[in-house]
C-alpha cells in the first residue's frame, strides 16, 4: 500500500496579491526545503513540487503484523 502525501496553501491567491513576487518565491523556497528536511524523518519521499502543492509518497505503508496463527 502506498500514502500519497498533499500539502498546499490555503489563501495562497490572495497571499500573492499583496506581496512582493520576490517575497513569495523565497517563502515558497523555504517553506519546501524545510518540508524536504523533516520529510524523510516521517517516512516520506518526495514526489514532486507543482505550484504551491507538496506531493510525498509512503511506500510501503508499514502496517501491523497480523498472527494468522489461530
Amino acid at each position: 500500500m502506498t500514502v500519497m502525501v498533499v500539502s498546499d496553501i490555503v489563501g495562497f491567491t490572495a497571499h500573492c496579491s499583496i506581496s512582493d513576487p520576490t517575497a513569495v518565491i523565497r517563502m515558497l523556497t523555504d517553506l519546501f526545503k524545510a518540508i524536504d528536511s523533516v520529510a524523510p524523518d516521517h517516512g516520506v519521499e518526495k514526489v514532486s513540487t507543482v505550484g504551491v502543492s507538496y506531493f510525498g509518497a509512503i511506500c510501503p505503508l508499514p502496517l501491523p503484523a497480523v498472527d494468522l496463527s489461530q
